[in-house]
């Protein structure tokens, strides 16, 4: 009966050194599968944005036309700030720049004043 003692030991020592070896692979694995998620969300974080910047910039000269951002609210504060940048523009238009290039009496007796 000892060889079968020994021979059953020995299936136990051999399912033991087996299973260790499976647990320590599955660790790894884990470890493996972790780190390479880590890796890849640290490089494709980003990713989002930047493919929708490269869809716009290619349907910006298409028969499709316009673009649009992808966070909604920075879209209607870039269409704010144009409507604002309009708006100036059409007051700047309005100014009668002219005043600026007359000659004022006043301020040049003043600077001939100081300025001896």
């Amino acid at each position: 009966m000892s060889g079968t003692d020994d021979t059953v030991s020995i299936d136990q020592r051999i399912s033991a050194a087996i299973m260790e070896r499976a647990e320590i692979a599955r660790n790894q694995t884990a470890n493996l599968e972790s780190s390479t998620l880590k890796v890849l969300a640290t490089y494709l974080e980003g990713a989002s944005g930047t493919l929708q910047l490269l869809r716009d910039a290619m349907y910006e000269d298409s028969l499709y036309g316009g673009f649009s951002l992808a966070d909604q609210q920075l879209e209607k504060g870039v269409i704010t700030l144009n409507t604002d940048v309009d708006e100036i523009g059409k007051i700047m238009t309005d100014l009668d720049v002219g005043i600026l290039h007359q000659r004022d009496s006043k301020r040049e007796h003043f600077i001939e004043q100081w300025s001896k």
